[in-house]
């Protein structure tokens, strides 16, 4: 709900689902450390989400030219880049906040 409310008004096709290594379904899951550090992962949690591929994101998009990729997904890296990675090689930019 937030992401469409963030979006409406702009050019922006917002895709309701967690970033993953894998097209799937994950869980959300509360560490608590406040809202905005809520986690997607197998684990079963409160909320389950769809989870899909940057290489799937980009499909969905074929027009886009994509520039910068900014990952911020609170614990999440190690499964993105976990497997299905070769998109990496289509951004000229990518910039990560690491977690733990």
């Amino acid at each position: 709900m937030v992401l469409r409310e963030n979006a409406m008004g702009l050019p922006i096709t917002p895709v309701e689902a967690a970033v993953a290594s894998e097209d799937g379904k994950l869980w959300l899951s509360d560490p608590g450390i406040g809202e905005w550090g809520f986690r997607a992962g197998s684990a079963e949690g409160n909320i389950q989400v769809a989870s899909i591929t940057m290489d799937n994101i980009l499909r969905r998009f074929p027009a886009a030219v994509p520039l910068i990729c900014k990952i911020d997904i609170e614990g999440g890296e190690a499964d993105l880049f976990s497997n299905n990675d070769a998109w990496v090689d289509r951004f000229p930019l990518i910039v990560i906040e690491l977690h733990d």
